[in-house]
């Protein structure tokens, strides 16, 4: 699994000695600081459980995505 971090954006400024305020982030609510966060939306067959701060964020797909993924797959790989 990958680290989800910021993308310093040119000349990104910090807000109070904190994190660039203008640097891309990804979250899971807008912030009135940010202005180039993007929200982490589940979508169909995703679910996305946030166990709060100072804790994990799990995304995962649904059963009967990844079902149809798997099934994909095989067709792929001339199986099935």
């Amino acid at each position: 699994m990958s680290p989800i971090f910021y993308e310093p954006s040119p000349g990104a400024a910090g807000g109070g000695g904190g994190a660039p305020t203008t640097a891309t982030y990804v979250t899971l609510s807008t912030d009135a600081t940010l202005t180039n966060e993007r929200v982490l939306t589940q979508g169909d067959g995703i679910t996305i459980t946030d166990a709060g701060a100072g804790s994990t964020v799990t995304i995962a797909l649904t059963t009967a995505t990844q079902e149809v993924a798997n099934r994909h797959f095989a067709m792929a790989l001339g199986g099935m």
